[in-house]
């Protein structure tokens, strides 16, 4: 009996102390690149592939064009006359979840209250009291 105790209480104890470990951190926010929404001469951005690597970001025309490395965002090919960005738009995406809704608000004041139903009442609960006595 004595044995199964101290078996147990080893287990117990290694299962506590793989528990408390530190783990790796993870990072919270990755990093997404996407197009510039605009060339150095403030050409909007047009067509655009954001699936492929290298991402491919046309400016104006189909000969003005931007591609980028899909992950650092380095300019990997300049076709816009030297126009280009220097990298490309980090967009992170949270795991934070979005906040919940709002709950309805409560009206200022509260519903004005209609007493013709309950003089009604109150009257017919008298009459029918006073039919009660005689």
């Amino acid at each position: 009996m004595r044995s199964l105790l101290i078996i147990f209480t080893l287990l117990i104890g290694s299962l506590l102390t793989s528990a408390l470990e530190p783990r790796a951190p993870t990072p919270s926010n990755t990093c997404v690149y996407k197009c510039p929404p605009k060339d150095k001469n403030n050409k909007a951005l047009g067509l655009r592939d954001e699936s492929s690597d290298p991402l491919y970001c046309q400016y104006n025309t189909v000969v003005n064009y931007c591609s980028y490395s899909k992950t650092t965002g380095a300019l990997t090919a300049d076709h816009d006359s030297g126009n280009c960005p220097n990298k490309a738009v980090c967009s992170t995406s949270s795991r934070r979840r979005d906040a919940l809704p709002q709950s309805p608000r409560m009206r200022g004041s509260a519903r004005q209250v209609d007493a013709a139903p309950l003089k009604t009442r109150s009257q017919l609960g008298s009459a029918k009291r006073g039919k009660r006595s005689v």
